[in-house]
C-alpha cells in the first residue's frame, strides 16, 4: 500500500497537469462549436495540428523528467541545473520553429485537399496558437524538474486554476463579452496563450517555496551551458519524440483522412479525438508518477524495486482506462452534446450519430491505448530509447494505418478508427513483452551492472542511454 500511495501522490498532480494541457484546447473544441458545425471542423482541425505540436515537442522535453529523477537519485544536483538550463535553451529555439511551421501549413492543408473554408477556418486558430507555444514548452520544462524532485503538489494546483481561467477568457475573447473585443476563432487562441503563460509564471513563483528546487532555478544563471548538456534530449528526448510523434501523426492522419471526406466526418472526428486525448492525458499521468519512483530507484541503484513501482503505475492506468471505456460506451450522446450544444440541424443530427458510433470504438481500445504509453514510458524510465520506438513505428504506421486505409473504403471514418485499435493494440502487446525482458534482467542484477557503469564515469558516459 505505501508504494500505491507514493504512485498515487505523484500521478495525480502529473494526471492534472496533463489534463489541463489538454483540458485548454478540449475546451476550444467545445467553443468553436458555439459557432458553428463548419467552424467546428475548421478550427477544431488546426486545434488538431497544434495539439500534434504539443505532442511532439513534450515528448522531446520529457527527458528532463527522467533526468532530473535519475540524478535526483544520486544526489546530483548539480547535473539537474545543467538539464534544466538546457532545456529552457531549447524551448526558445523550438518555439521558434514552431511559429514559422504555423505560417506555412494552411497552404499544405490545400495542398491535402482540405476543404478551402476548413482552412481558412483553421488558419483563423493556427495563425494565434504560435503564442501559445513558447510558454507551454517552458511549462513542460519545470514542471519535469518539479516531477523529477517529487515536488508535483505546486502542479496540480496551477493546473486547476488555469482550466478554470481558460475557458471564460477565451469566451470572452471569441465572443466580446463586455469590454472584451470580439475576435471569433482567434480569440479562443489568444485566450489560450495567455493562461499557458499564467501558467509558466505561477509554477515558477510556487516551486520556490521549496529549498532544493529553489537552489536549482537561482543555479541556472551560474552555470555555462556545454554541448555536452544536450545529449540527453537527442540520445533519450529524440526516441521519446519520435514514438509519440508516430502515434500522434498516426491521430493527425486519420483527421486529415476525415476531413477529405467532409465537413461531417471531420467534426465527428474531432469529438471522438478530443475525448480520447481527454482520458490519454489522465491515465498518462500514473504512468509518468510511476516512471519517476522507478527513475529515482535506477539512479539509487535499488533495482528489486522497480518491478512493483511499474506494474502499480500500470495497475492504477489500467483501471482508468476501463472506467474510462465505460463513460464513452454509457454516455456518447451527452459527450457529443458537448460539442453541438444541442442544435437541431440536419448537419447536428448527422455530427451526434456519427460522432456516438467513433466513441463506442474509441472505448474498445481505451485499454490497449493505456497499456502501450504505460509500458512505453516505464521503459523510458528504464534508460531504453531505441527500441520502444522502433516498435511504435511499426505498430502504428505498418500495423495500424495500413488496417485504417483499407477499413476506411467500407466503414467511413470508423472504419479509421478502428485501424487504429489495431495498431495501438498490437503496440502494446510488443511494449509488455519488451518491458517484461527488461524487468527481469533488473532482477538478475543486468541493470545494476550497467548503472554501476553510468554512475563511475559523471560527464559523457553520465549521458548515455541503452
Amino acid at each position: 500500500m505505501s508504494r500505491l500511495r507514493e504512485v498515487l501522490k505523484l500521478s495525480l498532480p502529473l494526471s492534472a497537469a496533463q489534463v489541463a494541457q489538454s483540458a485548454m484546447i478540449f475546451c476550444d473544441s467545445i467553443m468553436f462549436g458555439i459557432l458553428g458545425v463548419e467552424e467546428l471542423a475548421g478550427a477544431g482541425l488546426g486545434s488538431a495540428i497544434f495539439n500534434f505540436i504539443l505532442v511532439v515537442i513534450s515528448g522531446l522535453l520529457a527527458a528532463v523528467a527522467n533526468e532530473v529523477a535519475f540524478h535526483t537519485g544520486r544526489g546530483a544536483q548539480k547535473d539537474i541545473i545543467r538539464i534544466v538550463k538546457a532545456g529552457l535553451i531549447l524551448v526558445v529555439i523550438v518555439a521558434a520553429m514552431v511559429a514559422l511551421a504555423m505560417k506555412v501549413t494552411p497552404a499544405l492543408l490545400l495542398g491535402m485537399g482540405q476543404e478551402p473554408q476548413a482552412v481558412a477556418y483553421a488558419s483563423q486558430y493556427l495563425g494565434q496558437a504560435a503564442w501559445i507555444s513558447l510558454p507551454a514548452f517552458a511549462f513542460m520544462v519545470l514542471r519535469g524538474l518539479a516531477a523529477g524532485m517529487s515536488r508535483t503538489t505546486s502542479i496540480m494546483r496551477i493546473s486547476f486554476a488555469a482550466v478554470a481561467l481558460n475557458v471564460p477568457l477565451s469566451y470572452a475573447l471569441m465572443t466580446g463579452w463586455r469590454f472584451f473585443p470580439e475576435l471569433g476563432i482567434a480569440g479562443v487562441a489568444i485566450g489560450t496563450a495567455l493562461v499557458s503563460v499564467f501558467m509558466c509564471v505561477m509554477l515558477v513563483l510556487d516551486l520556490n517555496r521549496y529549498a532544493e528546487v529553489r537552489e536549482v532555478l537561482s543555479g541556472l544563471t551560474k552555470i555555462r551551458s556545454r554541448l555536452v548538456d544536450f545529449k540527453p534530449f537527442y540520445s533519450l528526448g529524440l526516441p521519446i519524440m519520435l514514438a509519440w510523434t508516430m502515434e500522434a501523426g498516426l491521430f493527425t492522419a486519420a483527421t486529415l483522412l476525415a476531413g477529405a471526406m467532409g465537413a461531417v466526418a471531420l467534426a465527428a472526428h474531432q469529438i471522438a479525438l478530443q475525448a480520447a486525448s481527454m482520458s490519454f492525458n489522465i491515465y498518462i499521468g500514473f504512468a509518468q508518477g510511476a516512471s519517476i519512483r522507478v527513475g529515482q530507484c535506477y539512479g539509487e541503484g535499488r533495482m528489486g524495486e522497480l518491478k512493483s513501482y511499474a506494474w502499480t503505475g500500470l495497475s492504477l492506468g489500467g483501471l482508468f482506462c476501463l472506467v474510462s471505456a465505460l463513460v464513452f460506451l454509457l454516455l456518447p450522446e451527452q459527450i457529443v452534446g458537448l460539442f453541438t450544444l444541442g442544435g437541431e440541424g440536419a448537419l447536428d443530427q448527422d455530427v451526434l450519430t456519427l460522432g456516438v458510433s467513433l466513441l463506442a470504438v474509441a472505448a474498445i481500445f481505451q485499454v490497449v491505448d493505456g497499456a502501450q504509453v504505460i509500458m512505453m514510458t516505464a521503459l523510458r524510465a528504464l534508460r531504453m530509447g531505441a527500441t520502444p520506438t522502433l516498435i511504435t513505428v511499426v505498430g502504428y504506421w505498418l500495423v495500424g494505418f495500413p488496417v485504417a486505409w483499407l477499413l476506411k473504403g467500407q466503414w467511413g471514418i470508423v472504419g479509421v478508427w478502428m485501424g487504429l485499435g489495431v495498431g495501438l493494440g498490437f503496440t502494446a502487446i510488443c511494449l509488455t513483452t519488451l518491458f517484461n525482458w527488461r524487468v527481469n534482467r533488473a532482477l538478475k542484477g543486468e541493470l545494476q551492472k550497467e548503472n554501476s557503469t553510468f554512475v563511475t564515469a559523471p560527464t559523457e558516459s553520465q549521458l548515455t542511454h541503452n
